[in-house]
């Protein structure tokens, strides 16, 4: 397992208030990971803090499995907060000027404008983008020099559906094709969840929990619940006449994680076997509902 970014007890003090409290972050190589949080929950600070932007009070921070330092931050590209961007010159311009900063040539810049969707905006000039186009623009700067790990900080916020969009499939294209890590803050769970491969949920500077996105989904997943006076009973009967082996008991509910389909014949078959079954339903936990238990609303 290759972790690009780890921290241990990461820490921030504004006064006495800890915006970023005991924080120990763990991405790995290839992750699209989706740090969610409330406004003023504690990510922009901790991506600060990864990119040397201002000085954590306490903790560590690794970089590449060593200890983060400008060396192995060159090694990774930023949007934080609103683009810098030249508003007089064109996409390509842009992408001219910042090269001379982060390195890149003709050929780069020119795969970067269609990377992001920007390589037919001609002479049209970066302050009559619109805001989505903008922050195409922001990720490709951040991609010069051919980054491996790109930091970006509520890269859709205030933008449509249509431009949102756009961005995604951006991130997914650098992720897939040049397998670029991704560390993206969020409060719109919907969007995370359609390339997040592994979150981080933090609330009030606390990261109350990292999981994957198999974790999430297999969490959230329909099941099947049956309540019953027998457990044991209604345990043997769906193991050994049904086959069913993913069951999990807690006083006097059963709830099964597979042969959801096969309700009819469950009911049946634990009645015969004098379970004594007083409810039998289907549950989904919804995933907007899984994250604001643990960030509140």
């Amino acid at each position: 397992m290759e972790y690009v970014i780890r921290t241990k007890e990461l820490t921030k003090m504004y006064g006495h208030k800890a915006a970023v409290d005991k924080v120990s972050m763990n991405i790995e190589k290839g992750d699209i990971y989706g740090f969610i949080g409330k406004n003023g929950a504690g990510k922009t600070t901790t991506m600060k803090m990864l990119l040397g932007m201002i000085f954590p009070n306490g903790g560590t921070m690794e970089l590449f499995g060593k200890p983060a330092n400008n060396a192995s931050r060159r090694r990774i590209g930023s949007l934080i907060e609103a683009p810098g961007i030249y508003k007089g010159c064109t996409a390509y311009e842009n992408l001219k000027r910042f090269s001379l900063l982060y390195g890149g040539d003709d050929k780069s810049i020119k795969e970067l404008l269609e990377l992001v969707n920007l390589s037919n905006t001609g002479k049209k000039k970066a302050g009559a983008f619109s805001l989505g186009m903008k922050q195409r623009l922001g990720i490709a700067i951040a991609m010069l020099g051919d980054p491996e790990v790109l930091v970006l900080d509520e890269p859709v916020n205030g933008l449509d559906p249509a431009a949102i969009k756009g961005v995604r499939d951006t991130l997914l294209n650098l992720n897939q094709e040049k397998g670029t890590t991704v560390l993206i803050s969020s409060h719109l769970l919907g969007e995370l969840a359609k390339i997040s491969t592994r979150y981080g949920i933090i609330n009030s500077g606390v990261l109350v929990e990292e999981v994957s996105a198999q974790e999430l989904e297999s969490r959230c997943r329909q099941t099947l619940v049956i309540k019953c006076r027998d457990t044991a009973a209604a345990e043997t009967a769906l193991r050994e006449k049904l086959g069913i082996a993913e069951i999990e008991t807690a006083g006097d509910t059963i709830t099964l994680l597979s042969g959801l389909e096969r309700a009819e014949e469950i009911n049946t078959t634990l009645v015969s076997a004098g379970a004594g079954v007083f409810d039998l339903h289907t549950t989904t936990a919804d995933m907007e509902d899984y994250f604001i238990e643990r960030i509140g609303r």
